[in-house]
């Protein structure tokens, strides 16, 4: 293999870079893109080519997102009372929301989801075959 061609694309298809890369004798290589200010956000597709081979395994498809970062207006914090809390129990929790810029959110629309996981601990031998373990 003498070289890696590298297209990407943004989440509308268009052709937002192109280049090439150089392969190490070893098959390595390295590459660090620069994203355009106006590409459109979404799923991109970065399409990589091994040049000079016909082997198959030569192309790769490499999907990531494309998102923009956006301050949020307010934080909600939530604090359970302490447990444990358990199945058919019950529990208290307080939440309070806010700007960042100061001041509350009054009369705000609110919905709670609040679900249970089934969680399983050790026994007493699986704690000491771990023990024994670490020491090896």
């Amino acid at each position: 293999m003498s070289g890696l061609a590298w297209t990407l694309r943004d989440s509308q298809g268009n052709e937002v870079g192109k280049g090439d890369a150089r392969v190490s004798r070893f098959g390595g290589f390295d590459l660090a893109l620069k994203l355009p200010p106006t590409m459109n956000l979404g799923a991109a597709v970065l399409q990589l080519d091994a040049a000079g081979t016909a082997l198959p395994g030569s192309q790769h498809t490499h999907g990531f997102q494309v998102q923009e970062f956006r301050r949020p207006e307010f934080e909600v914090k939530a604090q359970a009372s302490e447990g444990p809390h358990v199945v058919g129990g019950a529990a208290t929790v307080a939440v309070s929301a806010a700007y960042y810029a100061g001041g509350a959110l009054p009369g705000a629309e609110v919905s709670w989801r609040v679900s249970a996981t089934p969680v399983s601990t050790p026994t007493a031998r699986m704690t000491a075959i771990a023990a024994s373990r670490s020491s090896w």
